[in-house]
């Protein structure tokens, strides 16, 4: 799997899949792990202006709107707007929806209206705190399916927080019927700075990471 680095400061926020999970820390590093080549283009290697990641991160914002809408909010061309949208429903990623704004209604036949599909793929945030790890898996529409907190004594070995997150993470998918090969990304968060090949430089919160390669 591929990997990318996003540093934050000061009030942070864990970003897996464009933001669609998410976790907040103070002065907090994170590894962003994808799984799927077709979004990491998409959210990653493409102009962060690219017409998909636009039209993603405008439906991830605002939740269900119609096509003239994208267009407008995005200044996007109606025919870019078009292809984009054909991409991504053919890869599954956005569905139309039943819901209509007040605004999309008007005379005649109601606009089809657009959303982020929650069965795309599943998502796992990872935050490693002081004494316990937090793991969360949510849905590309922004909906938490599962958080577990993992107790975890003082400065605890890497070795052992991969396996237990490795155990919640297959215990979480396996009780609410979740597929593994719906795995979108996993994002790592962890208090200090973390090299561009995902190598923790110093981690103030939890020393016994320093020089690990979180990847």
């Amino acid at each position: 799997m591929d990997a990318i680095e996003l540093v934050a400061d000061g009030d942070a926020v864990i970003s897996v899949l464009s933001k669609m999970t998410y976790l907040s820390y103070q002065s907090t590093s994170f590894v962003l792990i994808m799984n799927k080549p077709s979004l990491r283009n998409w959210l990653i290697d493409r102009p962060s202006a690219s017409p998909e990641s636009l039209i993603v991160l405008c439906l991830r914002e605002r939740g269900v709107l119609s096509a003239s809408q994208i267009t407008r909010i995005t200044g996007l061309a109606r025919s870019t707007v078009s292809t984009a949208l054909n991409g991504l429903r053919k890869s599954g990623m956005v569905i139309e929806s039943s819901t209509h704004h007040d605004g999309i209604r008007g005379i005649g036949r109601p606009a089809t209206t657009l959303t982020l599909n929650p069965a795309a793929g599943t998502c796992i945030g990872i935050h490693l705190g002081l004494d316990e790890m937090r793991c969360v898996v949510a849905d590309v529409s922004h909906s938490v399916i599962t958080e577990q907190t993992i107790p975890m004594g003082l400065d605890y070995q890497p070795q052992q927080a991969a396996q237990l997150a490795k155990s919640a993470i297959a215990q979480s998918y396996e009780e609410n019927g979740l597929p593994m090969a719906g795995l979108l990304g996993v994002g790592v968060s962890v208090s200090g700075p973390v090299s561009r090949e995902g190598v923790v430089q110093r981690a103030s919160i939890v020393p016994t990471w320093a020089g690990v390669n979180i990847r």
